[in-house]
């Protein structure tokens, strides 16, 4: 809080300190997500709202800086995460939209950057989690789709990246998903497959990763159940 006073009290001086407002809004975030953290959902989106605000009045006086474009890809991205969390799929769809077009002004300025592609990714992968609670599958499918083609891009960019390389799998994970719910076991179980594959990829560069562990773990039971080998 004192952090975030004192670059208030340096915009005050110099409202035009682009740094300032960019700092200011990942104080914001960190703010935010102690306070989500803590279940001070109020709190939280309050923060996370403040922030997008400081990283746009960086943008408004800097549009070319690619790490506020960045940045307040990551602060709506968060917010979308709470507002799901808290049963507002509008809300939190209206969020994770912002976000994926944030990243996308960032990728227009900086094609290479490959946590922009990695987040995009994400956010994409949550409107698809999104259309699944809703009980929309084909728009769940679109999404799923548009965010292996950001973590693809990712890939290509750093093919040894673990996260991109454990998102791809979780997101081919939930495209198995759709097929079996459809009944089209024959479509899910290459997806599974593919996903093991990039898994196991992401645990040899990193093998303590837990989430990865994890979700390698799960594919494994789906491929026991459900597939037979090829």
């Amino acid at each position: 809080m004192q952090a975030i006073a004192a670059y208030g009290e340096a915009l005050t001086r110099a409202p035009d300190y682009v740094a300032a407002h960019t700092s200011k809004g990942t104080g914001l975030l960190s703010l935010g997500e102690l306070r989500a953290a803590l279940s001070d959902h109020a709190g939280a989106e309050a923060a996370y709202t403040q922030a997008i605000a400081a990283y746009g009045e960086a943008l408004t006086r800097a549009p070319e800086f690619v790490v506020a474009h960045m940045s307040k890809g990551n602060a709506l991205l968060r917010l979308g995460d709470l507002r799901a969390a808290l049963d507002d799929p509008a809300g939190a769809e209206s969020a994770y939209c912002a976000a994926i077009a944030a990243y996308g002004e960032a990728l227009t300025r900086a094609p290479d950057y490959v946590n922009a592609h990695i987040n995009k990714g994400s956010a994409l992968s949550s409107v698809g989690d999104l259309h699944v609670t809703l009980g929309d599958p084909a728009r769940a499918e679109s999404a799923y789709l548009a965010a292996i083609a950001a973590t693809n891009e990712a890939l290509r960019h750093a093919p040894n990246q673990v996260i991109a390389l454990g998102n791809q799998g979780e997101i081919l994970r939930k495209l198995a998903d759709l097929e079996r719910q459809r009944g089209n076991e024959s479509a899910a179980c290459p997806r599974l497959r593919e996903a093991k594959s990039l898994l196991d990829r992401a645990l040899t560069l990193a093998p303590n990763h837990p989430e990865i562990a994890a979700e390698s773990a799960r594919v494994a039971d789906l491929l026991r159940s459900h597939c037979p080998p090829p």
